[in-house]
């Protein structure tokens, strides 16, 4: 178990289970404390901030290049946002779609076959919907081997 930290106060815990899709990301749900239930909805507003770290099982912080909290709940709200008519796209997008362009992330998604579509379901059997936690934790290592 991973624990997630701001300012030497414990925000949650994840297992960062979640599929590795590419090296040195990591991804899994997180739990929240109290303490993070009351933060951590402001973490797409002050990331900077909070000053997140993690921390491994042994308590020691784990080195990442980068670390943030996606909360699923306001990430619904921004979807069914609509938005104004005639609105330009604002100026930071083309930054931030820089910032994350990734040769290396690139190349490897490139390298990825791509998956059989999956089956069709079942009508008669009923579907089981997954309960999403509300909050993921998303990073990416400076050393892929920081965490097996």
């Amino acid at each position: 178990m991973y624990t997630l930290w701001s300012h030497g106060r414990l925000l949650g815990t994840t297992d960062l289970a979640w599929a590795r899709a590419l090296p040195r990301h990591r991804a899994g749900d997180l739990q929240p404390t109290p303490l993070g239930e009351t933060l951590l909805p402001a973490a797409h507003d002050s990331h900077a901030e909070l000053s997140l770290e993690l921390r491994g099982p042994d308590g020691e912080v784990v080195p990442t290049e980068d670390l943030w909290v996606q909360d699923s709940e306001h990430l619904l709200a921004v979807a069914h946002e609509t938005p104004l008519p005639d609105e330009p796209e604002p100026e930071w997008m083309d930054d931030l779609e820089a910032d994350a362009w990734d040769p290396e992330v690139d190349a490897l998604l490139d390298e990825i076959p791509d998956l059989p579509d999956p089956p069709e379901p079942d009508d008669d059997e009923p579907q089981e919907a997954r309960e999403w936690p509300r909050y993921q934790v998303m990073l990416r290592l400076i050393d892929d081997a920081a965490i097996p």
